[in-house]
């Protein structure tokens, strides 16, 4: 009886550690009207976003390290057609430097993926295909993170929108892999548990500027 009574205690000991050591995520979003300023076409503001339209901004509180953003999917449903701006000026894989935001005020509201060191993209190109093909990731520790902006996306106005794709982090035994479904006029779904960690897999491609 007290053998079992003991290896009923280390059990329930060892599940309590297994969840106390396990990582977390949660997900927020954002969003701001695109400006005047980045809507209004001149000399250098060449391809400006569209006016009325809505800048997206995505973040994650993480336990830990992120390694990646992987199977990637944005989709635009309404209106017909309607795609993610990009500036021609900007990447995938960075947010706009703020000194050529100064120059072409576009960029600030330019679509891109992004994590806390040097991001690198594998695959295909925004607004991803939810393969595992549509990831971005670096190599550098960066340790937790509060409310960071992992993405960005602007979109014309009242688009009905979804974002999904899935956000791995470094866990007590290996990386660990949350879900996100973001979409218009919701909150992002809740991701209250890791996912069987997925690693990053392949050689982490050169980012490369988006061309015009």
């Amino acid at each position: 009886m007290r053998k079992n009574i003991a290896l009923s205690l280390a059990v329930a000991i060892g599940l309590m550690t297994s969840y106390a050591s396990a990582a977390t995520v949660t997900f927020s979003s954002d969003n701001r009207p695109v400006s005047v300023l980045e809507s209004t076409a001149t000399a250098t503001n060449t391809n400006p976003p569209p006016a009325g339209g809505s800048v997206l901004g995505f973040l994650a509180t993480t336990s830990s390290d992120i390694l990646s953003i992987g199977k990637v999917q944005f989709t635009i449903d309404s209106p017909s057609g309607a795609t993610i701006y990009q500036n021609s000026n900007g990447s995938d894989n960075a947010p706009p430097s703020p000194v050529f935001v100064g120059i072409i005020p576009g960029l600030g509201a330019d679509s891109y993926l992004d994590t806390p060191g040097n991001t690198s993209q594998l695959g295909v190109n925004l607004p991803g295909d939810g393969s595992d093909n549509a990831a971005w990731g670096d190599t550098s520790d960066d340790g937790p993170q509060t409310n960071f902006k992992f993405g960005q996306f602007t979109v014309p106005t009242n688009a009905q929108w979804h974002f999904t794709g899935q956000l791995t982090v470094a866990g007590a035994t290996g990386p660990e892999s949350f879900p996100f479904s973001f979409s218009s006029g919701n909150v992002p779904e809740p991701a209250s548990f890791g996912l069987a960690g997925m690693s990053l897999v392949g050689l982490l491609a050169a980012s490369r500027r988006r061309k015009a």
